[in-house]
């Protein structure tokens, strides 16, 4: 492998004005069991490079599993930077400054995933099933566990040199449940910046989620309307991460695709909405101590107490907003470009428990994962399928429902939050935008939003 202070030198001098190299080793391993049989066993390592040329204000990007190949891909790139500026004629930019840092970060885990036999690995699935089908109207079970080692390493022509190593693990639950013609899902997920430790007790989600799906068989129907609604707090994620977190991306800002161009210091929620993006929250599964172009992960307010304070930015972004990196720049791998993500999103906790966000009631539904469901951030508009949920009459929970419809203005729904509970929750997933996938968190609390259209599905 090249010297990539060395290559970086080189291509600085050929008029470069910014140069970074992305390097990166690791294994990932996934088991799936259907049908209580293993279906499928990947394994493998992979390792690569990618380097980023900006040049007259254009970049260009090449990337390689070889590494021994850094001289050539870092040509590629720089001619691919200077052949897009003659094209577009794009005014050049300086990228928003950050000061270069050498550091390296290990993330230390209790029980690291490589010291874990297959066949361990194989049981926790098996266990999961048993779990899951100790329900006899149980007619099918999925799981999935992956896990992910990675080392990464960044050399950029500021003098910035971080090696980061971090571990995540995931097991994916699903179970469908029969009676007669009618068929119900079950889902559960637990996942974690950590090792084997935080998902050796997944055959308890097993249950849960097999327990859903049998409750759902049972379930009526959603009446359609207008009706005082609260989320659970995996729906709170997901809604403030889809309906919110993508509009507030600096790319989607600048592409003129977000609701909330323009909007900063203004009031788009109520007094009770303060949204975060955080990736230092400690083994979250969005967790990382440096974003990808060497930004110190931080603590991103987005919106505080209904005021929008704060888009998510690369270095790019921020600078052609005359703001600061935010640190959310993140690629899927070595072969692609860093772009903006969110890392953990989430609404913060406020003070109000379940029971007294539901006794002054009369009827509205509550609202509980979900199933599916689309999002237009230059509209602000969205539609969720949620997972399950109930009716709330008089204060109480009565009849379970599903086949839930949420949808809505974004903006609309933020201001129409009056109550936010105290508990938290955090859920892992898996983000796509623009072709890559990140590894993210969303959540929060209870919320509670007086009024908003739902409706039954099929």
């Amino acid at each position: 492998m090249g010297n990539p202070e060395k290559i970086i030198a080189n291509v600085i001098s050929s008029g470069a004005e910014y140069v970074d190299i992305r390097i990166f080793r690791g294994t990932r391993t996934s088991l799936e069991i259907q049908e209580q049989k293993i279906k499928e066993i990947l394994t493998g390592f992979e390792h690569g490079a990618g380097i980023r040329v900006l040049f007259n204000g254009s970049w260009g990007f090449a990337s390689t599993s070889d590494l021994s190949k850094l001289d050539s891909v870092a040509e590629t790139a720089l001619k691919l930077a200077k052949s897009t500026s003659k094209v577009s004629k794009r005014e050049s930019f300086k990228l928003a400054s950050i000061r270069a840092k050498k550091d390296s970060f290990v993330l230390k885990v209790e029980k690291d995933p490589k010291d874990i036999s297959i066949e361990r690995k194989k049981q926790l699935l098996i266990d999961v099933d048993t779990a899951a089908r100790a329900f006899p109207e149980v007619v099918s079970v999925r799981a999935k566990y992956a896990e992910g080692v990675g080392t990464a390493a960044l050399f950029t022509s500021e003098g910035t040199s971080i090696e980061t190593e971090l571990t995540k693990t995931i097991v994916v639950i699903e179970a469908i449940a029969r009676r007669n013609n009618n068929l119900q899902f079950g889902y559960e997920t637990v996942g974690a910046s950590a090792g084997f430790e935080a998902v050796e007790n997944a055959s308890v989600l097993g249950r849960i989620a097999a327990q859903k799906a049998v409750e759902l068989l049972g379930a009526e129907h959603c009446p359609a309307g207008k009706f005082p609604i609260i989320m659970d707090p995996k729906l709170t994620g997901v809604f403030i991460h889809e309906a919110l977190g993508h509009a507030a991306e600096g790319d989607n800002i600048l592409q003129k695709n977000s609701v909330l161009e323009g909007k900063l210091g203004t009031k788009i929620g109520s007094k009770y909405v303060t949204v975060i993006d955080d990736p230092t929250i400690k083994n979250s599964f969005g967790f990382y101590p440096y974003d990808d172009e060497g930004v110190n992960a931080r603590k991103n307010i987005i919106v505080k107490d209904g005021i929008l304070t704060s888009y998510l930015h690369s270095r790019e972004t921020a600078s052609k907003l005359k703001s600061e990196s935010t640190g959310n720049a993140r690629a899927e791998g070595y072969h692609a470009k860093p772009i903006v993500r969110m890392s953990n999103t989430y609404i913060e906790p406020g003070n109000w428990t379940f029971e007294e966000m539901i006794e002054d009631i009369n009827l509205g539904v509550y609202v509980k994962g979900l199933r599916g469901g689309q999002v237009d951030p230059a509209k602000g508009l969205f539609q969720f399928a949620a997972e399950c949920g109930y009716l709330i009459e008089k204060g109480k929970l009565t009849k379970t429902l599903r086949n839930i419809a949420f949808s809505g203005e974004t903006l609309n729904i933020l201001e129409r939050v009056d109550a936010v509970g105290k508990d938290f929750q955090l859920s892992p997933g898996m983000c796509g935008k623009l072709g890559q996938l990140a590894a993210t968190g969303d959540g929060g609390p209870h919320v509670r939003v007086s009024e908003a259209l739902v409706g039954g599905l099929g």
